[in-house]
């Protein structure tokens, strides 16, 4: 349903209200504005820079607010975001996602093995939180593997049935150098690319 003006203004109004609500000492700055702008169309499926049939990697230095961002995001959708507009979902279900540490993927894997990636693979709309955290291998009985390359791996195949968000500290070339050329590929047709802050070295991946 297309919103009129005073609709909009209040959604937007609304997205402030939720920003503060879980960071009370959140402050509007033309930096946060430009994000908001974007989560806000974003969330609402209207055309903007981001694609809403994609999921949000939010990514940037420690303390820029990624995880409190993810939190902002998940509320603001619970309320605006149809959830049969992308990826699966009901029509009696408002839309949300579960919020996931990087280091509790790899900690299920060392305590229950393969079995443990069912759960973070199938799951429809699924955040990883501060990915890069978690340990990169990790042996189940003396079974090695890399976990978080392995969901992502998996969840890529399924992008038709799910929705995966991510926050991370990791640079594009440290993404590539801890996950490899296979993963960083798939990035771009997984995710929207939102950098809290600009860096020097931006290696093939796009930002807004």
């Amino acid at each position: 349903m297309e919103l009129n003006d005073a609709q909009l203004l209040r959604t937007k109004h609304r997205l402030v209200d939720i920003a503060r609500e879980i960071c009370p000492a959140f402050e509007l700055t033309e930096a946060n504005k430009r994000v908001l702008a974007l989560i806000f169309d974003w969330a609402l499926c209207r055309p903007g820079k981001l694609d809403p049939a994609k999921g949000l990697w939010i990514w940037g230095p420690m303390g820029t607010g990624k995880s409190t961002l993810l939190r902002v995001i998940r509320e603001f959708c619970y309320e605006v975001r149809l959830p049969t507009a992308y990826g699966t979902g009901t029509a009696e279900l408002p839309y949300w996602f579960s919020i996931v540490p990087a280091t509790g993927i790899s900690d299920d894997y060392a305590t229950e093995g393969p079995k443990s990636f069912a759960h973070f693979v199938n799951n429809p709309k699924l955040a990883i939180d501060d990915l890069g955290t978690e340990q990169k291998i990790v042996a189940h009985y003396g079974v090695a593997a890399m976990p978080m390359t392995e969901v992502l791996q998996r969840r890529y195949d399924q992008r038709g049935h799910n929705f995966t968000h991510v926050t991370t500290n990791l640079r594009p070339d440290e993404i590539l150098e801890r996950y490899g050329l296979r993963v960083v590929e798939r990035i771009p047709e997984m995710f929207n690319l939102i950098e809290l802050k600009d860096y020097s070295h931006r290696p093939n991946l796009k930002s807004y």
